[in-house]
């Protein structure tokens, strides 16, 4: 199955600390949607979802910069000089801080000179009200997107799972409180935006704390001319391309959501976003799952590494394609209970919108994990580009079909998407994979027993290692 035991150890490592992430995010929206939809109706949770929506993906250009640099220093972290992997670093951690600062103050000019009431059409939100809440998220986004440069430097070191755990734990902190504050002070939108601000700010805090007793530290300002050294231009137009990954998730998920408020309405949103949610479930646990893969490519570059690398995608990929349709059929039945139960009765259950949801996530999970892998070793090229052309034309017949489909034709766009993104993402494995991909592509199609049981033996031997010490 997989190979040697310090890919395997870091990928169990990552994979607990992505699987408690995955946690939190679940009981996150468990609780919270139906605390947002009893405290402040669908109408005010519609607008809150729309207004929410750009701060999400406003700085995508952070999150190419970062991961192509990350890539890099990860690759040095390979080799023998730990002197040069450190400085890289400090320089990529100042230059991406003085991108942030130069975008934080381009986002707050805009939130003052946009009417969000009118663009977005928000009837319970003042004008002064929408612009905060706007601006605060954007800077909380911007704060979270820094994080990643502690994470990177984690990622270098082996020791991401430390970083993955943090968040994990800053996610638990912003759960609980958001979750008090809106059952026991009755909060407002503002209140909610201040709040998770401060959880961010706070997070960052102790993940930088984490990454300085690493030793992997930052000797540059961001307000200071950099050093000599290697050019951080080279990463940017890089990362340039790599942000098109992120900018088309953004046309596939919030321009949905967009696109439904524009045509159908706040109250269709919240009915929209509530379906898409729940079948989302599946696609973030596919994430999360993914995710160390994408960390582990970035650390085998060399030819050598090459069968291990594909061994390694072949099992993550029957895993996570399995998972998908497990749990697809598991909610496929349940689903009209779950969401009776989650909303408090407030939102109907469409049972065709829901299965093509569903349907969507399953195609996610065939084109995630090759998709891993080229990001990670920074080849991304023709999956980012094409998640970009595919994000589009989804959107676009979408909107097409919206007219006539209403919700559901919006779905099919979605599903559209997917579909395309799974050829895409296969095709493009030729050069990565040792063994053909008609190989590739039936040994996932068989059920992963194996795997499962050899993740269940290396998961006991850790334990039994673990209390033997």
């Amino acid at each position: 199955m997989i190979s040697t035991r310090p890919s395997i150890s870091r990928l169990a490592k990552s994979g607990g600390a992505n699987s408690l992430v995955f946690v939190i995010r679940v009981l996150t929206q468990l609780t919270l949607v139906p605390l947002f939809i009893s405290q402040w109706g669908l109408a005010l949770y519609g607008e809150w979802l729309l207004l929410t929506a750009v701060p999400a993906y406003l700085v995508l250009a952070d999150f190419g910069f970062v991961d192509a640099s990350s890539n890099e220093l990860a690759r040095k972290a390979c080799g023998d000089d730990q002197v040069a992997t450190k400085k890289f670093y400090s320089r990529f951690a100042a230059y991406f801080q003085r991108w942030s600062l130069v975008l934080a103050l381009i986002i707050s000019l805009s939130a003052f000179n946009i009417s969000f009431v009118d663009l977005l059409n928000l009837q319970n939100f003042t004008t002064s009200e929408a612009t905060l809440v706007f601006l605060v998220l954007a800077i909380t986004a911007l704060i979270s997107q820094n994080s990643l440069i502690m994470l990177a430097g984690l990622r270098a070191q082996g020791k991401y799972h430390w970083g993955l755990f943090l968040r994990a734990i800053s996610g638990a902190v912003q759960l609980i409180f958001v979750a008090l504050t809106l059952f026991v002070f009755d909060a407002a939108p503002l209140d909610i935006a201040l709040l998770m601000l401060l959880i961010s700010i706070l997070a960052f805090a102790a993940e930088w704390s984490l990454v300085f007793r690493t030793d992997m530290r930052q000797h540059h300002s961001p307000f200071s001319k950099l050093s000599e050294g290697e050019s951080m231009l080279t990463y940017l137009g890089m990362g340039c391309e790599m942000m098109l990954m992120p900018l088309a998730q953004a046309i596939t998920i919030q321009g949905s959501v967009l696109l439904v408020g524009a045509m159908l309405g706040p109250v269709t949103v919240a009915i929209f976003a509530t379906h898409r949610t729940l079948a989302r479930i599946i696609a973030t646990l596919v994430i999360v799952l993914v995710n160390p893969l994408k960390a582990e490519a970035g650390l085998l570059q060399k030819k050598a590494d090459r069968p291990e690398l594909s061994n390694i995608l072949t099992s993550v990929a029957r895993l996570t394609f399995w998972l998908a349709i497990s749990v697809s059929v598991v909610l496929m039945f349940t689903g009209s209970w779950i969401v009776n139960f989650w909303t408090l009765g407030e939102v109907a259950f469409y049972s065709s919108l829901f299965a093509l949801m569903l349907l969507s996530v399953v195609f996610e999970s065939l084109w995630r994990a090759p998709s891993a892998v080229r990001t990670g070793s920074n080849k991304h090229r023709p999956i980012a580009w094409g998640y970009l052309l595919f994000s589009l034309l989804g959107l676009m017949l979408a909107q097409f079909l919206a007219e006539d489909y209403e919700i559901v034709g919006v779905a099919i766009g979605v599903l559209f998407i997917d579909v395309t993104m799974t050829f895409l993402a296969i095709i493009s494995l030729k050069n990565i994979l040792v063994a053909p991909l008609s190989k590739y592509l039936v040994s996932i199609l068989y059920p992963p027993i194996k795997d499962i049981r050899y993740v269940f033996s290396y998961l006991v031997r850790l334990i039994r290692n673990y209390k033997s010490k």
